[in-house]
Order: structure tokens, then sequence, then C-alpha cells
């Protein structure tokens, strides 16, 4: 593996890692703009960007954009989240140059056309919508409204109706050109190509005519809060998320938090998995998972199940709780957990776009990064008593939020839970 970073004269960082035995190469053009840096009245901008800078250029409509990619035999996506959006490519090697010409088109020629915004404005409605009917996407947004408040991070990516229907083709004009800086934007690319040839074809096409100035304020830190939130609906199950303040992306603690997030949930051979879906049969799924940001974090339970069981898993997940707590987790825990994170990190290195992805992600959030060794003893050195501490610092009832939709029954006290 060969990395390189080369901040370019206009500020875009480009960072790569040839991997010279694949047949493809895979380029992500990242943009440090989230949902949490929206007004709270333009929530859903970012989002609707993203959208848009597939809708034609100065000289490719939507369908041409897509014939392009076709072409090439390329996979083509993009993707918001709170903290970052990125558009990406993945094709054979041999057409680096038309990815990365494509790529500089849309974000550069993008057009935002009156006809093609309406139709895409009315698209995301649609997507409004079907979020409101996934259980799962439902539940999430009202747990992160729940437990961040009014900060951004509260907020969802996808906007609301009222929000997205105040915006205008020249209001997302002004906003992408004041928001998509090149300073807040990183090209990562891994794969099997020549570097030199790489940084010609960046500074050939990526050339920013009279960038105006970067309207993102800096972020300011969210504060948690505690409670719970019921929502009656409809469904066949309850839905439900228990969750408390977590680790940010960049703690010294991580690799701990990757071990304990694992045996408590993560995994097939997890506590919470084992205890209450092959033990008991109560519930068909039940995981954890840690949601970091540059910040703060979060560490969440999530699941589903019948109406009348949902007393009894708040109580076997909050034993679960106490009993790493109070007696830690066991050898044979910490073992089979490093042995799944090793090997869970180490085939995902036979993917260029998972490699790209890990290299942009370490570049946004330490500037810089880990190589192999680096992150195997990382996760070697973790012991019990730090998983222990960590859960200890972590799992304080008074700081759990704790949402559920579905049809809930009156009586459910959850408050005698904490």
């Amino acid at each position: 593996m060969q990395y390189r970073k080369e901040e370019l004269p206009n500020g875009i960082r480009l960072i790569s890692e040839v991997v010279s035995h694949v047949h493809s190469v895979a380029v992500g053009m990242w943009v440090m703009n989230g949902s949490r840096d929206e007004d709270e009245k333009v929530n859903g901008a970012f989002h609707f960007i993203e959208h848009l800078l597939f809708k034609g250029t100065k000289t490719r409509d939507a369908k041409n954009i897509a014939f392009a990619i076709d072409s090439i035999g390329g996979q083509f996506d993009a993707f918001t989240t709170r903290e970052y959006t990125c558009f990406y490519i993945k094709a054979l090697d041999k057409y680096l140059d038309t990815i990365m010409e494509l790529l500089s088109d849309i974000l550069l020629n993008s057009t935002f056309e009156g006809e093609e915004f309406v139709k895409e404005k009315q698209v995301i409605m649609e997507e409004i919508k079907m979020s409101k009917d996934m259980p799962d996407d439902y539940l999430h947004n009202l747990f992160y409204k729940t437990f961040w408040g009014n900060h951004g991070l509260g907020r969802p990516i996808l906007g609301t109706k009222k929000t997205i229907t105040g915006l205008t083709p020249e209001f997302l004009r002004k906003y992408f050109k004041t928001s998509y800086q090149p300073q807040r934007m990183i090209i990562s690319v891994v794969g099997n190509f020549c570097e030199e040839k790489l940084i010609d074809l960046t500074r050939k096409y990526f050339i920013f005519e009279n960038p105006e100035g970067n309207n993102i304020p800096p972020r300011e830190k969210p504060v948690c809060k505690s409670g719970y939130v019921l929502k009656q609906k409809k469904l066949e199950q309850i839905y439900f998320c228990l969750g408390m303040p977590g680790l940010k992306q960049t703690s010294e603690e991580r690799f701990i938090k990757y071990i304990l997030n694992l045996v408590l949930g993560g995994s097939i051979s997890s506590r919470l998995f084992q205890k209450i879906r092959e033990e008991r049969g109560l519930v068909y799924n039940i995981c954890s998972f840690f949601t970091s940001f540059s910040d703060s974090g979060i560490l969440e339970v999530f699941g589903s199940t019948s109406p009348g069981n949902i007393e009894e898993i708040l109580k076997l997940i909050f034993n679960e709780f106490d009993e790493i707590i109070n007696k830690g987790i066991t050898p044979k825990e910490i073992d089979i957990a490093k042995n799944h994170l090793k090997a869970n990190f180490l085939l995902a290195l036979e993917s260029t776009s998972t490699r790209m992805s890990k290299l942009a992600k370490q570049e946004i959030y330490f500037k810089g990064f880990f190589t192999i060794d680096e992150t195997l003893q990382g996760i070697d050195a973790v012991t019990l008593e730090h998983v222990q501490n960590l859960a200890k610092r972590l799992f304080k009832r008074e700081t759990i939020v704790f949402a559920a939709t579905g049809l809930l029954k009156e009586n459910l006290d959850i408050a005698s839970f904490y």
C-alpha cells in the first residue's frame, strides 16, 4: 500500500492509495457539509443539493449523466450525512480520466434548472413520506430529536415538508456556491492508477473560478438530553431505541468502544442477541452500535418486538448493563470480539470503495492515515479493565434516552426502569 496526500493550490485535499493488484479505481468527492451545518429554516438543503447534482450540467442532462456511467460499467452513488456529503464513482481503472471529468462536471457545472428542480422536490417529498412509513427511520428521527433537542444533530437529514417547500432554485444555487468551497473538499482515490496522472487530472478538471467565501459557521457542540418519548403508531410490533452519550470519532478509547459494542449487542454472539433472541425468542433482531461525530457520539440499542414483550426486554437490557459494570466481560468474550473486529477490518480492505471511504474519513477526523499494523495493535491493546471502565462511564441511567413507536400499552411505565 502507498498513501499520498496532496493539497492543491485551491485548497482541495487529494488523498490516495495505490493498490496495484486490482483492476478498479474508486473515486470519492467528500464535502464537509452535513445536515448539522444547516440553519433550522433550511433543514434538508444539503440533501436536496445532493439530488440536484445528478440532474443536469451545462453539457449533460440527467439521462446523459446516467449513460456516461453505464457506458463504462461504473457504479455511481451519493449520500448525505449529518457531517458530510459524498459523491463517488467506482469503475475499471482505465476510465480514471472519465471518472474525474464527470465528477468535476456535476460539481462545477450543475444548473439546478427549474423543471428538474420541481421534479426533484417532489421526489424528496416522497422520500420524506417513505421515511415516515418505515418504522426504523421514523423511530431514529424521533430518537435523535429527543436526544439532541434543537441542535442540528437532532434534525432529520432529509428535512421536513415545510423546509423543503420553502427552498427555491435561486436560494439553493447561492447556498451551493457559498458552501461547496474547495477548502471544504476532499478527493479520495483508491485503486490501480498512476499517482502523477491523478494529480494532473485533478488540477485539470477541478478548477474553481472566483469561489465565494465560505458561509458555514463553526460547529456548535451539542448537549444531549435524557428522558423518553412514546409515539402511538399502527404497527404489528413495537420499535424501540435506547441510547446514551457515547464517544466522538477521535476518542483515544475508540478501540475499546468497538470491543464493548461487540460484546453487548454488535454481533450474533453478543449478550443481547443470545439472551433476548436465542434463549428467549422475544425478538427477530436486536443490536447495539455506536454512532460517532466530530465532537460527540451515541451508544444505541435498537430492536423490535411484540407489544407484550417490551418490559421484559428492557429489564434484560438493563441487567446486561449492570452485569458488565459490576463484573466486566470475560477473557473469552474479549478474544472473540478482537478476532471478529480484526477479521472485519482486514476483509474490508479487499474492496477499493471501502478503502476509499476509510481513507476519506481518516482525513476528515484525524487529518492523517493509520497503517494496518497501527489498527491491529490498537485492537490488541484493549484489556478487560478498559472495557469495564468504559461501561461504568457510559451505562448511566440518568443519561439514557428511550424512544418507542407502535401500539404501546397505556400503562407502560418507562420511568420505572431509570
